[in-house]
């Protein structure tokens, strides 16, 4: 799997690409963890991660089948992510033909799956 600044000293920012033009900016991450509405969540605050995959996205049709996926806080806290307008601040969109997922989220989602399991051991 790709390495991004993550694992670096310093935030990285990450939102939503809006009808592709703007950026905007939804979180930060270190490796303290998520900053989130002008709170830092460490990586032990995170509870759980839902992910909706979209399967449904060639069969029945884009509305039913958006891929996204939803962080939940030790707090009750939700961040929920949209799938395929998901990016790093800076980066190229690159959305994969099959699943409909940006790269950036399938890599951000990794890196949650496995700083949850680090918290676990």
């Amino acid at each position: 799997m790709q390495n991004i600044a993550i694992e670096g000293e310093k935030e990285t920012a990450y939102g939503h690409r809006h009808l592709g033009l703007w950026f905007s900016p939804k979180m930060t991450v270190s490796p303290l963890g998520i900053r989130y509405k002008d709170q830092l969540y460490a990586w032990a605050d995170v509870k759980k991660l839902v992910e909706t995959k979209g399967d449904m996205v060639y069969a029945v049709g884009y509305p039913f089948g958006k891929p996204s996926a939803t962080i939940v806080f030790q707090n009750g806290k939700k961040l929920n992510l949209d799938g395929r307008s998901f990016m790093r601040e800076g980066s190229v969109r690159k959305i994969k033909f099959f699943t409909g997922v940006s790269e950036d989220f399938e890599i951000f989602l990794d890196l949650v799956r496995r700083r949850m399991s680090d918290q676990q051991k």
